[in-house]
C-alpha cells in the first residue's frame, strides 16, 4: 500500500509503515529528522497527493 504521512518530520509513523512492507513517505515543511531523506518530501503536503 502507498502511504503519505503528512506533517511528520520525525518519520516515526512513516518508518513503522515501512517495517510492515508498505511504500510509505513522510511530508513536512521542515527537513526530516528521522535520517531517511529518501523517504521524505519537503514542502506543502497537498502538492504531493498525486505523485
Amino acid at each position: 500500500m502507498n502511504v503519505l504521512v503528512a506533517c511528520e518530520e520525525s518519520q516515526t509513523v512513516c518508518l513503522a509503515f515501512r517495517r510492515l512492507d508498505h511504500n510509505a513517505f513522510s511530508c513536512d515543511l521542515q527537513e526530516c529528522s528521522g535520517g531517511h531523506h529518501g523517504y521524505h518530501f519537503k514542502g506543502y503536503n497537498a502538492a504531493f497527493l498525486f505523485f
